[in-house]
């Protein structure tokens, strides 16, 4: 079978299934079973594959069917043109929150003083670490619930040549009183229920812990939210990442428990309400 008859005949299993990215699945994991990049792929539509490959293309064919991530059959997702290892431990990253990404790096890169930023709930790590490729003179701390996670995330500083300081522990917990400069933290936010829509059959192969939060998906936020209150040392600037009609509540919560924090919204790139931005003082 060349790479052409290949594509055309998963291209169609595929569309059976009405996954709308077919055509793309179906030549990402062709190149992946036949580690071939993408380019050269589409250039040789004539190359025969071996049968091992066919079996193992087939095989993956097959997964995709039942909706598994491409992510998590390749095992890479890229997030801001960095590399990173993705597997069931860890949620997948999502384009949106490169715009999170974004505004810290314009926020932060002419500032004079040593900055310190801890990314909370670090999943794959790819927040901490893609600010510290771009930032390499801040100093970034991460921590996490899952030890699972946090595997996933050192293998992905090591793979991406960054040094993170990692720590295990709920929210703040492990890091307690630290002096911290910005916090940010993209939580579990969706409500349960979300895992029942058709919309849903992707997201229900990710850890259920990086995605489903109590209290109609407000409950890690709003004990973040907390945690800062009750901090020594509270941190200059907030960055959260959450649902898209959740601003309004958490700014409401916001105001009881850290009062003094003026609050502003950041939309994505679909100009939905995305991200919410707490600023205490201003970093020089």
């Amino acid at each position: 079978m060349t790479n052409q008859q290949a594509l055309n005949w998963a291209t169609q299993k595929l569309l059976n299934k009405k996954i709308s990215s077919a055509a793309l699945d179906a030549q990402l994991l062709l190149a992946f079973a036949t580690k071939q990049n993408r380019e050269s792929l589409l250039a040789h539509p004539e190359k025969n594959i071996t049968a091992a490959q066919l079996l193992s293309y087939k095989k993956l064919i097959s997964n995709r069917r039942q909706f598994k991530p491409v992510a998590y059959l390749v095992n890479k997702k890229y997030f801001f043109d960095l590399p990173f290892y993705v597997d069931k431990r860890v949620l997948i990253p999502r384009p949106e929150t490169e715009v999170l990404i974004e505004y810290l790096i314009n926020y932060l890169k002419n500032k004079k003083a040593s900055i310190t930023v801890a990314d909370i709930g670090t999943g794959s790590g790819c927040i901490a670490i893609t600010l510290k490729r771009h930032l390499p003179k801040i100093k970034v701390i991460a921590t996490d619930n899952s030890k699972a996670a946090l595997a996933v995330a050192k293998k992905n500083a090591k793979n991406n040549k960054t040094k993170i300081y990692f720590f295990y522990g709920s929210l703040l917990k492990p890091i307690i009183n630290k002096k911290i400069d910005v916090i940010v933290a993209n939580l579990p936010y969706l409500p349960a229920d979300e895992l029942a829509l058709k919309q849903a059959r992707e997201i229900i192969h990710e850890p259920k812990q990086a995605l489903i939060a109590a209290d109609n998906g407000l409950g890690i936020i709003k004990k973040l939210l907390k945690q800062i209150g009750q901090q020594k040392n509270q941190p200059p600037l907030l960055v959260l990442e959450h649902h898209y009609n959740q601003s309004k509540k958490i700014i409401n919560f916001a105001k009881r428990v850290l009062p003094e924090y003026r609050p502003t919204k950041l939309n994505d790139l679909a100009g939905i309400a995305r991200f919410l931005i707490f600023q205490l003082d201003n970093l020089k």
